[in-house]
Parts: structure tokens; sequence; C-alpha cells
């Protein structure tokens, strides 16, 4: 089902370039993806689009300028209220 990611497709990524490259790289194989900040779960975050409809969610633990932790919730199920709100 689209939408849908393996949670191992993040295993063997640590440190922020490995993370990094592997956010920018899942959020950016969309041709008119839109990525903008915004508050996710009272944390900074990143919202990504497509057409209009929410497609992912990124929640980011910084700590002193670096970030630390990064959630991510790509499942369209899990999407509904942002779809709803946005």
């Amino acid at each position: 089902m689209s939408g849908y990611v393996p949670w191992n497709d993040m295993a063997g990524h640590a440190g922020g370039e490995d993370a990094a490259e592997f956010f920018v790289g899942a959020l950016t194989r969309q041709p008119g993806l839109t990525i903008v900040e915004d508050q996710v779960n009272g944390q900074l975050g990143l919202v990504a689009s497509h057409e209009g409809r929410v497609v992912a969610v990124v929640s980011l633990l910084v700590d002193g300028g670096r970030v630390i932790e990064a959630w991510a919730v790509r499942n369209p199920e899990k999407l509904v209220a942002w779809n709803q709100c946005k």
C-alpha cells in the first residue's frame, strides 16, 4: 500500500550526516513536493505536502542547535488529522 515504509529502512543510518541524507532523499523523491517548517507535537518539525495533501511529518528534537532525534510519519492513516486541518 502506498505510503507505508518499513521501519528498518532507517537501519544503518547513524549520525547527523547519515540521518539528513536519509530524510532528504526520502522526502524529495516526488517532483512538486513542498517542505515547510511547522510545529509538530509541540516541537520544531517539517511538513511535506504534495498536490495540497500532507504526505509526511517530521518532528525534530533539537539540543544546542543540533538535531539529535527525528521522528517521521508517512503512514497516510496517521496523517488524516493533518490533512483535515491544512
